[in-house]
């Protein structure tokens, strides 16, 4: 009878003590990280273009009064 009582005095204490806060999560949801904004990157120049190369190609073999045939 002793433990009986005890029993119940644990449990109406435990009881009497539960917070009647709701939790602001639900359960079994795992909040998630909040992601970063938009990440701005600066801009990258375009490759050069094969038709700009042998432009730049042609003009630096006239500067130095070289043959272009020899390369061909």
């Amino acid at each position: 009878m002793k433990y009986l009582n005890n029993f119940k005095k644990f449990f109406e204490a435990e009881v009497a003590s539960k917070p009647s806060v709701k939790p602001t999560t639900k359960p079994g949801v795992i909040p998630k990280p909040k992601k970063p904004g938009k990440i701005i990157r600066p801009s990258v120049d375009p490759a050069p273009q094969a038709e700009d190369v042998a432009k730049k190609f042609i003009g630096l073999m006239n500067d130095k009064k070289e043959s272009i045939k020899k390369y061909l």
